[in-house]
């Protein structure tokens, strides 16, 4: 129905552009995104920052690494658009998550700007992804600067290094957390809506008033997967 009315306007000013784009991109549609982008230009519609968050999460999307890079330069070649934050951010996810780690720290390294937790982060969560331990020690270093109360940071790099069975580093990791006084002082929940009602959930909960009947089907599943042949992943372990 968007695209329709998009279609159909006789002048397409550039708020028109970003938004179909950003509305492609953001629903999975990244190739039909890129196309659109293609027709922008071919209509001599300048695009701005704003444009090139959509179009570089839109390589993300659909991992097109080199597209990614060609539209990145083009920023500043093309249109004199100097890169922000969050053009930055999208290239170091992009990245990470292809396994170019060493690319996307080194990316990090030119930035003019200041790398934020959400830049961090991307390279982090790329190096959980690809199992590269040096590079999320660099990660969680700069993390833990920018927010020294986040445990989640030294939890994901402590079950690296218990993936790799690397325990005196576990034990570091532990007790650095322990001098700093950064634990999880929250469980982890979830939520699920059901008949209009909100229901929550926590690890070991047994608070709600279904809990007996959750957990018998808990177990139902438990046997179902290990019959199935599934082996959970053990050294997670914090």
């Amino acid at each position: 129905m968007s695209l329709l009315v998009f279609f159909k306007l006789r002048e397409r000013n550039l708020f028109c552009w970003n938004s179909v784009i950003e509305g492609l991109a953001l629903h999975g549609h990244a190739r039909e995104a890129l196309a659109m982008f293609d027709m922008m230009e071919r209509q001599y519609v300048k695009p701005n920052g704003v444009t090139f968050v959509s179009v570089l999460s839109a390589c993300t999307h659909a991992g097109l690494i080199e597209v990614g890079r060609q539209r990145f330069l083009s920023m500043t070649r093309d249109y004199s658009i100097l890169p922000g934050v969050e053009h930055y951010g999208c290239m170091v996810d992009l990245l990470s998550k292809a396994g170019l780690l060493e690319d996307a720290l080194l990316m990090i390294r030119s930035m003019k700007l200041e790398a934020n937790s959400v830049i961090w982060g991307a390279l982090l969560g790329g190096c959980k992804l690809h199992r590269n331990l040096e590079i999320a020690q660099v990660a969680v270093n700069n993390l833990t600067v920018l927010e020294p109360h986040n445990s989640g940071y030294y939890t994901l790099l402590l079950n690296m290094y218990a993936e790799g069975n690397r325990w005196g580093q576990v034990a570091q990791i532990r007790q650095i957390m322990r001098e700093l006084g950064v634990e999880k002082t929250f469980p982890g929940s979830s939520w699920i809506e059901m008949n209009g009602k909100i229901h929550q959930f926590a690890a070991s909960d047994k608070s709600h008033l279904a809990s007996d009947e959750i957990y018998l089907i808990l177990a139902e599943l438990d046997v179902q997967l290990k019959l199935a042949g599934y082996v959970p992943e053990l050294w997670c372990i914090f």
